[in-house]
């Protein structure tokens, strides 16, 4: 799915509804006094937190009375949860030395553009906009030289109360050298989520798109993969109904979300690289919502990130809450899912922006997100984290070894098992990132 600016993508509704009020991304969280006492108070690896206080003891019965003119109880001030009670660990002085390489990112809800080192540092400004454009789903070249990003210049003037899109560019690792290398068919048409392929001669990429009729009635979208040369040329379409692709490290396989326009229902799904033999890994309704798949550099796992907990085929489908006992292993088959009842059309969101951009948004948007892990073959999830984060997007680096990851909480990282979890910086929030590390 597509994250923008605020605590939901930014999407132009074609219908008549209302427009959805806008959000805060702590306003959309679960409150942290409300669910802090049913947490995990540490993750693997990382050592819990005391709850320090400074708390006088109040007197015992029958005790000597305070002096005249003291209060008849001292004040005793209330314990606060440390954020490694709710999960997230405190930033880590230092990284592994075995971590390498550098990692882009979008910050300020999609103002700036940034990169760091992988094991940590202070991130450099490679490019930063006015409050009418928009930079979204940076990614490293093979080479590490190149970095492609779907974005909207800013507005001079007067901004459109009209639909706004993203068209595809390229820049230098340093910055320079921006240019635009894929055109928007439509006014109302984004691209998004550009990757590269691994011989850097082609970027695969979601394609969206709203139709209109004559009359200016709303009749229906269109929302697949597409593909086009990197070094600028027309899009081909490969996979109907499907967003957010990654193409495995051999050039030969393709894993996006499929997506129901209609039912708001997504899956993971893996193919051929020109979208023949799917085959389906995580089946529509196991998840809320579904984001960011990465095939490992292995090409054995699939890495995602997904809201609300798998349905179990024992499970009776209910409404889903965001609870925190999601269970690890569970299976993601179609034959063996109980599905939830589908949403009406959630993947259309209407929210004002100052610029309105026409991107989808992820249906469980709001609720906790975790990332987790399917054999690419087909086989048993795993869950990796337990941070209740909003839309983390993850990388895989280091021959697979590492994940790093964005979330509202800041850049984390963590080995591929999901141990020794650290929060590389603060700086975090909606956006989308990519780690390049010398192969």
């Amino acid at each position: 799915m597509f994250i923008l600016s605020g605590c939901g993508g930014t999407f132009v509704q074609p219908t008549l509804e209302p427009p959805a009020p806008i959000l805060s991304p702590v306003a959309t969280r679960p409150p942290a006094v409300a669910v802090a006492t049913t947490l995990p108070t540490k993750l693997p690896g990382i050592p819990p937190a005391p709850l320090a206080t400074t708390a006088t003891p109040l007197p015992k019965i029958g005790s000597t009375p305070p002096p005249a003119g003291a209060p008849l109880l001292p004040y005793t001030p209330v314990p606060q949860l440390t954020p490694m009670s709710v999960g997230i660990p405190p930033i880590a002085t230092a990284a592994p030395d075995s971590v390498i390489g550098q990692i882009v990112f979008t910050g300020n809800n999609g103002l700036t553009l940034f990169v760091m080192p992988a094991s940590g540092g202070n991130p450099r400004d490679l490019m930063t906009v006015g409050d009418t454009g928009f930079i979204h789903a940076p990614a490293w070249a093979p080479d590490g030289k190149k970095i492609v990003i779907a974005y909207a210049p800013p507005v001079t003037g007067t901004l459109s109360t009209g639909p706004r899109g993203l068209d595809l560019y390229i820049l230098n690792a340093d910055g320079t050298g921006l240019h635009k290398i894929v055109y928007r068919d439509s006014p109302n048409a984004s691209l998004d989520t550009p990757v590269w392929s691994p011989d850097g001669q082609w970027i695969y990429f979601t394609y969206f798109n709203i139709l209109y009729d004559q009359a200016g009635k709303y009749k229906g979208a269109v929302l697949r993969i597409s593909r086009a040369p990197a070094a600028g040329g027309d899009m081909e379409k490969v996979i109907e109904n499907g967003s957010n692709p990654s193409v495995s490290p051999d050039g030969k396989r393709l894993t996006y979300i499929s997506e129901n326009l209609d039912s708001g229902g997504q899956g993971i799904v893996v193919s051929d690289i020109d979208g023949q033999n799917p085959r389906e890994l995580v089946s529509p309704g196991t998840f809320v919502g579904l984001n960011a798949p990465r095939i490992s550099p292995k090409e054995d796992i699939v890495l995602f990130s997904a809201s609300g907990d798998p349905i179990l085929p024992t499970q009776t489908p209910k409404a889903a809450t965001g609870s925190p006992h999601a269970a690890t292993n569970a299976p993601g088959r179609n034959n063996s899912i109980v599905y939830l009842p589908p949403p009406a059309n959630p993947f259309l969101y209407p929210l004002k922006s100052p610029a309105r951009f026409i991107l989808p948004r992820p249906s469980g948007h709001g609720l906790p997100w975790d990332l987790w892990t399917i054999p690419l073959d087909g086989g048993k999830l795993s869950r990796l984290t337990e941070l209740y984060e909003d839309t983390p997007v993850a990388s895989w680096g280091n021959g697979g070894r590492y994940i790093a990851f964005l979330g509202i909480g800041g850049i984390y990282l963590m080995q591929a098992n999901g141990s020794g979890l650290i929060r590389l910086k603060d700086q975090g929030g909606h956006g989308e990132m990519d780690w390049w590390y010398p192969k």
